[in-house]
């Protein structure tokens, strides 16, 4: 697949991702503070909330000795004292109209030569991470790295607590030639994809996750200008679609007939990717079997799925759907033969995917997979990620929970004694590619 182009190069990072404490003095930090509460973020401030996001934000400036202190810290810090202000940003992340905090991992697109993220309040104990490295910040630590060039976010947001929050001030600095300094916000309509390409380049996907189910997604904040990414890296529709390595690392049997395959966790983090930038508008209520009818039931089951099959073959070569369904089928292979190998069960066949999507509470009652209408041989599970909390698989008959591990494969036999659930998912989001099988080749694809 095409690299996309980068407008504007920047310089290596000046400084490695790290944390500074105490980053204010006391006095100084106090009046930083009443200054940021005062700019109407909250509840019951004045200004929008971005349900996407789940966060309050706005500009911030302050008197000319603060000002003066940050930009002189900044300097010293980086080692450049050439370095001016870009703009400095406020976000406070919370719970509200049911709506949860969300920053998934990214490059900013901004002017973000150099970040100092400093926590003004953190009483939900959110910690963000910075090229693999999980932060916690206490009031007043701050972050430093390279917004543009370093990949960040933050993990699952880890409260259900509405009236607890995270309040960040974002202090942006660049070299005096940088494109900001020059033309402000209006270089944004020239260089501010560069962030979103320079993600795209080195992970394969874009960084923005499908949409909240049940929740209305802001406007400011649409899917569809980062998702045109792919387009923009158009390849010939007679190119093959750019696969996610899947190389089996390791087997193990948890349980008679329940055996464990591991993947890489950075290719289950791609296929992540493509399954969210793939799904976004296309995700549906999860369906069970009752009474040999296949129906809606939130009681039993409560949570969203989509089936991937051969129809997806048609797609674009680089559309996330055909990479993810391509991905999949030749990559899985190799667990599926040594499961059959070792259990003697031969000409296994399945032709459909079923993506699985667990939001927070949603979760599976007790159930087999196989049924009357729906005959199966063989289950597998594939946990495509595991930055959330709960929505562990179960199987009570064998007293055995496993908790989900990005890369990690779960097969099973599909009828009794492995009668199995899905644990309610307390923080986070849970993405698995599930799939069964059977031997029958006249076998009913769309079932649960």
């Amino acid at each position: 697949m095409l690299q996309g182009t980068i407008k504007y190069e920047l310089p290596p990072p000046l400084r490695e991702p790290h944390l500074v404490e105490n980053f204010f003095s006391d006095e100084m930090f106090e009046r930083v503070k009443e200054k940021i509460n005062n700019v109407g973020m909250g509840p019951n401030g004045h200004l929008q909330y971005h349900t996407m996001l789940g966060r309050w934000e706005a500009h911030v400036t302050f008197d000319e000795d603060i000002e003066e202190f940050c930009i002189k810290k900044a300097r010293d810090i980086y080692g450049n004292q050439t370095l001016k202000k870009a703009y400095f940003f406020l976000a406070r992340y919370q719970i509200f109209d049911g709506c949860i905090p969300h920053l998934w991992e990214h490059t900013d697109q901004n002017g973000t030569q150099t970040t100092i993220d400093i926590a003004i309040e953190n009483t939900a104990n959110w910690s963000i991470t910075v090229e693999g490295v999980n932060y916690f910040q206490k009031p007043n630590d701050a972050i430093v790295f390279a917004g543009q060039q370093h990949i960040h976010g933050r993990p699952a947001y880890p409260s259900t607590d509405p009236s607890v929050y995270t309040t960040v001030m974002f202090m942006h600095f660049t070299e005096p030639d940088h494109w900001f300094q020059k033309f402000g916000a209006e270089g944004m309509r020239q260089y501010g994809q560069d962030g979103d390409i320079r993600f795209f380049n080195r992970q394969r996907y874009v960084a923005m996750p499908d949409r909240p189910i049940n929740q209305p997604v802001c406007p400011c904040h649409n899917y569809d200008g980062a998702l045109n990414l792919y387009s923009v890296l158009n390849d010939s529709i007679e190119d093959a679609p750019e696969l996610v390595t899947l190389s089996l690392l390791n087997q193990e049997e948890l349980a008679p007939g329940i055996m464990r395959f591991s993947y890489s966790k950075n290719s289950a983090k791609i296929l992540t990717g493509l399954c969210q930038n793939s799904l976004y508008k296309l995700w549906q209520p999860a369906s069970v079997s009752v009474q040999n009818k296949s129906v809606v039931d939130y009681g039993t089951r409560n949570c969203f799925t989509y089936f991937l099959g051969d129809t997806h073959n048609n797609c674009h070569p680089q559309d996330p759907i055909r990479r993810l369904l391509t991905s999949l089928e030749s990559g899985i292979t190799s667990a599926v033969d040594a499961y059959s190998t070792r259990y003697g069960l031969h000409k296994l066949v399945s032709k459909q995917w079923s993506l699985i999507r667990y939001e927070q509470n949603n979760m599976f009652r007790n159930h087999y997979d196989d049924s009357p209408i729906f005959p199966r041989t063989a289950s597998l599970s594939f946990f495509l990620n595991d930055d959330f909390s709960g929505g562990e698989l179960v199987f009570p008959e064998f007293d055995l929970t496993i908790k989900p591990i990005a890369g990690d494969v779960i097969i099973f036999p599909s009828n009794h004694p492995y009668i199995h659930r899905v644990n309610p998912v307390l923080t986070g989001i849970r993405y698995s590619a599930v799939r069964w099988y059977t031997h029958y080749e006249s076998f009913d694809y769309r079932g649960v």
